[in-house]
C-alpha cells in the first residue's frame, strides 16, 4: 500500500499503476519482477472542497471535473479536494446501501436524485455532505475480495440458494459459498463464472464455453468443453443479466448456446455431463428456466409482434409441448415489452418481467400458465432494463430492474410483491445520469434469488465502472414477511 502525501503548496495528481484512482493510496501486488510506481503532484488550487461521508453505512464518492472532463478525487472516506473558485464538479455516490441525500442540496437536484452538480464558491473552502444508511430490512452485506492484480476486473455474476439456505455466488474471480449469515464456507478461485445449484446442492458453473460441476463441499467433479459457439448474448456486453442456463429437478442442466439472432441451440446435459438432447431455438431471448415439474421454458420472439415475446416449452426428454411452436393460449404474447425474464416459485407458479423504453411489467402465473396478476410501472423514458425475477414458496415475487436517464430517479429498484400483486416493500439503490454505459457505476444489479422470505442480490457498485467496481452480495428480509433474523 503506497500513500502519497502532497506538501502544503501542492496537490495529488495521478498514479501510473492501472486501477489506482486519484486518491492518496495505491495498492501494488508484489512480484519477483521489479515494479515501478510513479505518482505526480501539481500546484495546489486556491480552494478546497471538503466531501464528508455521513450515516451508518459505507459508500464512496467520485468528484468529476465538469469543465475539463477529468476525475479530481475518488473518496472512499471523507476527503478534501483542491479546486479553484468557480470550478464546477459532479459528485457521484456509490453504495450497496441506501442513499440518504446531499447537504446542502446540489444545483438542479431534487431530494430523490443522486448526482450532485456543485460549483465552488468564491470563498476558499466549501463542504458537501453525503449520507449512506442501512435499510431496516438489511440482513448482511458481503464484499468480494480484492482481485489479484490492480488492473483486473472483478464482477459478481450470479447468486443462488441451496436447500440449506446457503448462498452460492459466481464471480469472475471464482466460486464462493456463503452461510445464511454471510460467513464464507469455501471458495474456489479456479472456477469463475455464473453458477446454478441443482436440487441436491451440487453446482454447475458456465464460463467461456466450459461447463464445470462442483460438489456441495467444493470438490471439482468434472469439466466439459461445450465446443464451438458462444454463450447466448442478447443485446451487448451489459446484458449479462439473462439466465442463459438453469438446473432441473432431476439433476439435468439446460443451456442456451449461440447467437440469439437468428438461432440459438438449447442443450440439455445430465448430471454426469452426458448430453441428453439438443434442439434449435430460433430468435431466442437468451433466457431459460425449468419448472418444478421439469418442463423447460425459453423466451422467443413473437413473429406477429416483436415487442411481446412468447414462451416456448419442452418436456424434460426434449418433446415440444403445446402446438407446433411449443405455445399455448396461456403462453403466447404474455410479455408486455421487449426485454424479458422468467422464473419459477417452488409452488410451480411462473413469474415473469419485461421492459421496454417506457414501461416495466411484472406478472405471476398459475402453474398451468394462467396469469393471476400483472403490475404495470410507468418509468422514465430512454433506458429501462428488466433484470431479474424470482418466486418464493410463500407466493411472494421479487422483481428487480434498473433505471437510468430518468428525470427523478436513476438506479436499482427491487420490489417485494404479494400473491395478489401488491407491492408491499421496495428497495432502491442509487445510480446516476449516464447509467450502464458510463465510467461511474453507482450501483448496478446482476442477479436475484429468494428462499423462505429472504432474498439476495448480487451486483456492482463503485466509481471505476460497473465491470471493475466493487462486487457485493446482500440479503434482505422485508418487514412485511417473516420475523427479522438475528443481526449478524
Amino acid at each position: 500500500m503506497l500513500t502519497a502525501a502532497p506538501g502544503g503548496t501542492s496537490a495529488l495528481g495521478a498514479w501510473s499503476v492501472p486501477g489506482c484512482g486519484p486518491g492518496p493510496t495505491c495498492t501494488v501486488t508484489a512480484t519477483e519482477t521489479p515494479t515501478t510506481a510513479t505518482v505526480t503532484f501539481a500546484a495546489a488550487a486556491s480552494g478546497v472542497l471538503r466531501v464528508e461521508l455521513a450515516g451508518d453505512a459505507p459508500g464512496e464518492v467520485t468528484v468529476d471535473d465538469l469543465d475539463h472532463s477529468g476525475t479530481e478525487a475518488w473518496c472512499k472516506e471523507s476527503c478534501s479536494v483542491p479546486l479553484e473558485p468557480g470550478a464546477r464538479v459532479f459528485l457521484y455516490p456509490a453504495t450497496p446501501f441506501d442513499f440518504g441525500g446531499w447537504d446542502p442540496l446540489c444545483e438542479d437536484t431534487s431530494p430523490t436524485r443522486q448526482v450532485c452538480l456543485f460549483t465552488m464558491p468564491a470563498s476558499a473552502t466549501a463542504t458537501v455532505t453525503v449520507t449512506f444508511r442501512r435499510n431496516a430490512a438489511d440482513q448482511w452485506v458481503w464484499l468480494l475480495r480484492e482481485p489479484p492484480a490492480a488492473d483486473s476486473h472483478r464482477r459478481a455474476l450470479s447468486v443462488d440458494f441451496d436447500g440449506a439456505g446457503n448462498l452460492v455466488v459466481g464471480t469472475t474471480e471464482g466460486l464462493y459459498k456463503l452461510s445464511p449469515t454471510g460467513d464464507e464456507i469455501w471458495s474456489r478461485s479456479t472456477v469463475p463464472g455464473p453458477a446454478r445449484v441443482d436440487p441436491i446442492g451440487d453446482i454447475f458453473v458456465l464460463w467461456r464455453g466450459e461447463l464445470t460441476k462442483v460438489s456441495r463441499n467444493g470438490a471439482l467433479l468434472w469439466a466439459r468443453d461445450l465446443g464451438e459457439g458462444d454463450d447466448c448474448w442478447l443485446m451487448g456486453s451489459w446484458d449479462y443479466l439473462a439466465h442463459r442456463f438453469a438446473t432441473a429437478p432431476n439433476g439435468d442442466v439446460a443451456i442456451l448456446r449461440g447467437s440469439s439472432q437468428p438461432e440459438t441451440t438449447l442443450r440439455v446435459l445430465s448430471g454426469d455431463g452426458t448430453e441428453r438432447w439438443s434442439v434449435s431455438v430460433p430468435d431466442s431471448r437468451c433466457a431459460v428456466a425449468v419448472s418444478p415439474a421439469g418442463a423447460i421454458y425459453t423466451i422467443v420472439e413473437n413473429p406477429y409482434d416483436r415487442e411481446t415475446p412468447n414462451v416456448r416449452r419442452f418436456a424434460g426428454d426434449g418433446t415440444l409441448l403445446g402446438d407446433a411452436e411449443g405455445l399455448t393460449d396461456d403462453l403466447e404474447g404474455i410479455f408486455d415489452e421487449y426485454y424479458a425474464a422468467i422464473g419459477f416459485g417452488p409452488d410451480g407458479a411462473m413469474v415473469t418481467s419485461s421492459s421496454g423504453f417506457d414501461h416495466v411489467y411484472a406478472a405471476r402465473h398459475a402453474p398451468k400458465g394462467t396469469q393471476t396478476f400483472r403490475i404495470a410501472r410507468d418509468s422514465p423514458p430512454n433506458h429501462v432494463i428488466s433484470n431479474a425475477v424470482a418466486g418464493d414458496a410463500s407466493g411472494f415475487t421479487i422483481w428487480m430492474y434498473a433505471v437510468d436517464d430518468g428525470p427523478t430517479y436513476d438506479g436499482v429498484v427491487a420490489s417485494w410483491i404479494t400473491p395478489t400483486g401488491d407491492v408491499v416493500w421496495a428497495l432502491r439503490r442509487p445510480s446516476f445520469d449516464g447509467g450502464w454505459y458510463s465510467n461511474y457505476g453507482g450501483a448496478w444489479p446482476v442477479d436475484v434469488a429468494v428462499r423462505d422470505g429472504v432474498f439476495a442480490i448480487v451486483g456492482q457498485y463503485g466509481s471505476t465502472s460497473m465491470f471493475a467496481g466493487n462486487a457485493w452480495v446482500q440479503t434482505f428480509r422485508p418487514p412485511s414477511t417473516l420475523s427479522p433474523a438475528p443481526a449478524r
